[in-house]
């Protein structure tokens, strides 16, 4: 009896490892909360808050719950749509807060450099929720959303703005590029169980040098 409980304890000391999330699942049991693509933040007018950005070279910081925004406009456009090619001489700070609760964020922007730093909280958009996502892409971006899932992705992500894609911010992933920007993520605060509470984001401007696809 002795033996039989100190192995129970044993194994009550092991660490809990979390099981893993059966995405593929979770995108078929979601999928039918998409919405058409008229109504896509991606592609329709879902994003009408924010619809001027998607055809300009930038990123920006995106629930992946509510789809609430955080542009970074290290490339600066005029009324019309063109790019202005010139410096503007300063930095830029900016505080965000989502409407909705969800992550909040304190940015700093250097454009003449094309750099920028956020400061992440994740508040309630610490967990990917894929039935609130599906619910602001139509099927064919969800379906390619998910397609790139794996291990353990924020509800916070990066979008290319000018090609309409999304980026999940994973554990353990430190870099990434997103069209011509390179992303960097430094976890900064953990609760106890280890779950992210703040996260340093890192935003460099770096298009192709040669070639197709350079800077022009």
């Amino acid at each position: 009896m002795t033996a039989l409980a100190l192995a129970f304890c044993a194994s009550c000391g092991k660490p809990h490892t979390e099981q893993r999330r059966d995405y593929k699942a979770e995108a078929e049991a979601a999928s039918v909360h998409c919405v058409s693509k008229a109504d896509c933040y991606l592609c329709g007018d879902g994003n009408i808050r924010y619809k001027e950005y998607y055809s300009q070279n930038n990123v920006g910081i995106i629930s992946l719950n509510t789809f609430e925004l955080l542009p970074i406009e290290i490339n600066r456009y005029d009324q019309s749509g063109q790019l202005i090619e010139e410096n503007t001489g300063c930095m830029v700070s900016r505080r965000f807060a989502s409407d909705e609760d969800g992550f909040s964020a304190n940015l700093m922007m250097d454009a003449d450099r094309g750099v920028a730093d956020a400061q992440l909280s994740f508040n309630d958009d610490q967990r990917l929720r894929l039935e609130r996502t599906a619910q602001h892409l139509c099927e064919e971006h969800f379906r390619e959303f998910v397609s790139d899932l794996y291990g353990n992705p924020y509800g916070v992500g990066i979008v290319d703005l000018e090609n309409a894609k999304l980026y999940p911010i994973k554990e353990n992933v430190i870099a990434f590029q997103a069209g011509d920007y390179y992303i960097h993520c430094d976890s900064r605060e953990t609760d106890r169980d280890g779950n992210p509470l703040k996260m340093s984001v890192y935003v460099v401007y770096t298009p192709l040098r040669y070639g197709e696809g350079k800077a022009e």
